[in-house]
């Protein structure tokens, strides 16, 4: 807000310093012993008030006599010399509660012509001459100044254009005779509103020399920076700037107002100021105002007219007295508008309700006469109120079309809400059927479920009871939107109750069967999984429906995948819905997107990841071409899964950036957390910094509900793997799965998560063995579950080297009958080691080269870098020759020395830490630490080292 000190900011920094200062200067001319007359001219708000403050408060420290006043007021015009009798009455004497003796005299001189004809029809009784009477009251002022004022007197007269005749006349004297002893006069007035005898007096003293004029523009930009303490680059300046016109008024109340929810609105805040200036109204000329609030930023004269019901000519007087007192203005294209939209939505804002709804009437019926267009029209519709009638519900609608296409989601669901309960009231028909859905989608790809429920409300009220089929078509959308962005329970009992009807009727119908797929395909997606008697449930009811088979399928297949029972099944159930879904089209209740969704994760989870990345990409396809952007999140994170999966990082790492921005615009959180992880994961194998800050609290991502919390983990244990931080991964996967024996973990993902354990043992971690042992136990036979498991068994068979080989070179080969890309790498990674520890030199290179010709073919830089580092591990001929062996020894501390000796001798990390009395973790640190420096990357590796510099 401004201080009370106009030529600063409420923070002491100078706004109008420029005119402040040479306002200060007529106080040293007054110390000099001479007057002056100035006058401060600008708009309402610009600072002209203040500037007079500021400038009295200056005078005031500097001993000077202020005496001030206000012009105008109801009955400004009955009281000649008002403005000097209010200014004389504030000059005290002695005592301060008594009136200045020459100041009692002036005023009761003054008082005199109250009933006087100010204009000269009337000056006998003043010598008979106008000007004998201003002479008298100069010399007056100036006896009283000589006297009793020696160091000056500052008078002040704001708001002067509204001032008396007789006071006009006094500055007038004061301009064209002024005295010789130390008076200074400052007027401050509103140029628009001052009449043109003031205009054509201050000109003329302008010209001669005997006014001084400080005009008070508009801030700049840099001078609303200052007012309001903020920056100049700050992005909410420019906007401030632009709505308040650079007033400082206007600019401080919009700040203020947005600065907290709690605050009030802008026009709140100044009402009151703005208000003032329509007292002096006729009331004629008030409702002509309300008329034009009603009308918005831009009308004309015969529309207000007919808005206020007035006869278009005394609208014209009105329209006039308006523009006199710059409550209204004309604007460059020959319409009407108000001073400032605030002065507006004030006047609206405070309108009788009543009036204005009859106003808002008049005005709808006029313009809708003109053929103005809807979006014209709407707010007229809408501000109507009780006198809203059922035809207007055809402009309604046409307005939320247009809103629609104009992506003004959030108007558009508003004007559709209404104009449906409008014609359902009627009974003028559905005029809204076309754009119902449109609408919808558009609101709930924002995120506006509370939109989306008032539309569906007003939907199922419309659409009739015996239409079975679009009414089943509109819950099943509507409550898979409810389930996809987080309230599952209202999406429930919305099916259920029309459930319920559906088998209420006579014969019932088959349309449930359809709706029960429906609920429990987008409970799928949510991350809900379905409990074996509610699966059975939707599978029995699905059996009488052929239209449901698919659907059907696709949740067994899921549930099975998920579940700790045969996978090879699973694989079979969905082996058999790819079949089903292949050889339709994406038809029935929408259940294309959704049940290619289910289809999709089914196959990603039991490792057929080019299946699972067409029915993905079909999903996503069906899913964009209805607008249904509430599905877009975890029908593109699974994409992005399956495609990370299969090679196409840089394309997974775009689509789980496009799905973590979807998702945070719906308010998908559950969805947000899976596909920052995938974003993540992907990101290190591009080796792309975190820059969204994953935590490796996996509660802070998703909740223990969604079936994918284990899949989060061990994406974030890969990312960490990638990084090197094995003990990390570790941690994950532990949190993921519930504990080492991974009691959560999904089944299909455990010799994934055993595979990272014996991965993280052989870094000094924990015993490999056990978790190879674990991974083989619970493999199926599926290629990536088997692939998994002998990756484990090499890392435990570490000191095997040609039984680690075999292991990973059949790793290898399974992994590529998956299809996985990024994995086939690592396993080359993890065998060219052992080739060369069996004397296989040459092909452990070949290793090496393969791994980083995949890593460049695919873009995933992190397996090229290493493919790289173990080439020069290896050395040229791949023997694992370290150069430099003995110096590179002198930078372990001693105990790391100690370490990497019992470590290359064969001992087990737990071994070492008995021997050496200290912890198995801490064992660990210093072989991370050891490989750093020797720039080894396993244990296999450190035994080479130390028996070549041994």
């Amino acid at each position: 807000m401004l201080s009370t000190i106009p030529g600063e900011s409420s923070h002491g920094r100078m706004v109008r310093s420029s005119e402040y200062h040479r306002l200060t200067g007529i106080l040293q001319e007054l110390a000099d012993g001479r007057g002056s007359v100035s006058a401060i001219t600008g708009d309402p708000g610009t600072g002209k008030t203040r500037l007079l403050t500021a400038l009295s408060e200056e005078a005031k420290r500097r001993g000077l006599v202020v005496l001030r006043a206000g012009c105008g007021g109801t009955n400004a015009a009955d009281m000649p010399y008002q403005a000097f009798i209010e200014a004389l009455g504030g000059w005290r004497g002695t005592k301060p509660v008594v009136l200045h003796p020459s100041a009692a005299r002036l005023v009761a001189r003054l008082t005199e012509g109250y009933g006087a004809d100010v204009q000269g029809a009337n000056w006998s009784k003043y010598g008979g001459d106008r000007c004998r009477f201003y002479a008298g009251m100069r010399r007056m002022l100036a006896e009283v100044l000589a006297t009793e004022a020696h160091r000056g007197v500052l008078l002040l007269l704001d708001d002067f254009h509204s001032a008396d005749q007789g006071s006009l006349d006094l500055v007038e004297t004061l301009l064209d005779w002024p005295v010789e002893e130390p008076l200074a006069v400052v007027l401050a007035h509103r140029p628009r509103q001052s009449p043109l005898r003031m205009h054509a007096l201050l000109e003329r003293g302008a010209e001669t020399g005997a006014l001084r004029k400080v005009e008070l523009d508009a801030l700049s930009l840099p001078q609303s920076a200052t007012l309001l303490d903020i920056p100049l680059r700050a992005p909410e300046l420019r906007e401030l700037h632009r709505r308040s016109e650079g007033i400082p008024l206007y600019l401080t109340a919009l700040a203020a107002a947005e600065t907290s929810v709690s605050e009030a609105p802008a026009w709140q805040r100044i009402s009151a100021r703005l208000l003032a200036e329509t007292e002096q109204l006729a009331d004629r000329d008030r409702e002509v105002l309300a008329a034009a609030a009603v009308l918005g930023d831009h009308f004309v004269t015969d529309t207000v007219a007919q808005a206020a019901g007035i006869p278009f000519g005394l609208t014209c007087d009105s329209v006039t007295a308006l523009v006199q007192h710059d409550l209204i203005r004309t604007a460059e294209d020959g319409t009407l508008v108000f001073r400032h939209p605030l002065l507006r939505q004030c006047v609206y804002e405070t309108m009788d309700a009543c009036e204005r709804s009859v106003a808002h009437r008049r005005a709808l019926d006029c313009l809708s006469r003109r053929g103005e267009p809807p979006l014209e029209l709407v707010r007229h519709v809408e501000g109507a109120g009780s006198e809203m009638k059922p035809a207007d519900a055809v402009i309604l609608a046409a307005a939320a079309e247009e809103a629609l296409h104009r992506e003004r989601v959030r108007d558009a669901g508003r004007w559709l809400a209404m104009a449906m309960r409008l014609s359902r009231r009627g009974g003028s028909g559905d005029v809204a059927e076309r754009i119902r859905l449109p609408v919808a989608r558009a609101l709930a790809a924002e995120g506006r479920l509370a939109s989306v429920r008032e539309v569906r409300r007003e939907t199922l009220l419309t659409v009739p009871a015996d239409a079975h089929g679009e009414r089943a078509a509109a819950v099943a959308w509507f409550a898979t939107v409810e389930t996809l962005l987080g309230n599952p329970e209202e999406a429930r009992s919305l099916v259920t109750g029309e459930v319920h009807r559906l088998r209420g009727l006579d014969g019932g119908s088959p349309t449930d069967a359809l709706l029960g797929i429906q609920h429990a395909l987008a409970r799928a997606l949510r991350g809900l999984t379905l409990l074996p008697g509610e699966l059975d449930a939707v599978l029995r009811g699905a059996a009488a429906d052929p239209r449901a088979h698919g659907g059907a399928l696709a949740l067994r297949g899921l549930v099975e995948a998920l579940s700790g029972g045969d996978r090879v099944r699973a694989a079979a159930t969905l082996s058999e819905c790819a079949r089903a879904v292949d050889a339709t089209q994406d038809e029935g209740l929408g259940l294309g997107p959704e049940r290619l969704g289910v289809l999709g994760w089914g196959e990603a989870l039991i490792g057929r990841h080019s299946a699972a990345a067409g029915h993905l990409e079909r999903a996503v396809a069906a899913a964009r071409g209805a607008n249904d952007v509430h599905l877009l999140p975890i029908l593109l994170t699974g994409l992005a899964l399956v495609r990370c999966r299969l090679g196409g990082v840089a394309s997974a790492h775009e689509l789980a950036g496009e799905a973590q921005s979807v998702a945070a615009a719906t308010g998908a959180a559950e969805h947000a957390g899976l596909a920052r992880v995938l974003s993540a994961a992907s990101g290190a194998l591009l080796r792309i910094p975190d820059v969204g800050g994953i935590t490796s609290e996996i509660d802070d991502l998703c909740s223990p509900e969604v079936w994918w919390r284990p899949l989060i983990a061990l994406l974030l244990a890969d990312a960490a793997a990638v990084k090197g931080d094995l003990a990390v991964a570790q941690d994950l996967v532990l949190a993921g799965g519930g504990g080492a024996t991974l009691p959560t973990m999904i089944p299909c993902m455990a010799a994934h998560a055993y595979e990272v354990f014996a991965a993280a043992a052989v870094h000094g971690v924990d015993c490999s063995e056990e978790w190879a042992e674990r991974a083989a136990a619970v493999a199926a036979d599926l290629p990536a579950e088997r692939a998994y498991a002998l990756m484990a068994s090499g890392h435990a068979r570490a000191d095997l080297p040609a039984e680690a080989l075999r292991d990973y070179e059949t790793a290898f080969e399974l992994f590529a009958e998956a299809g996985m890309v990024c994995e086939q790498m690592r396993a080359l990674l993890a065998a060219a080691p052992h080739a060369a520890r069996t004397g296989q030199g040459p092909r452990a290179l070949r290793m090496l080269d393969n791994a980083e010709r995949l890593g460049r073919r695919h873009g995933v830089v992190a397996m090229c870098e290493e493919a790289r580092r173990r080439r020069r591990e290896l050395g040229r001929d791949g023997v694992g020759v370290l150069a430099g062996g003995t110096a590179a020894l002198g930078e372990l501390t001693q105990r790391e020395r100690e370490i990497a000796r019992l470590a290359g001798e064969g001992l087990k990390t737990r071994d070492i830490a008995v021997q050496l009395q200290i912890s198995p973790r801490t064992v660990g640190v210093h072989l991370t630490r050891i490989y750093a420096k020797l720039n080894v990357g396993s244990r296999a590796a450190l035994a080479r080292f130390m028996a070549q510099v041994a």
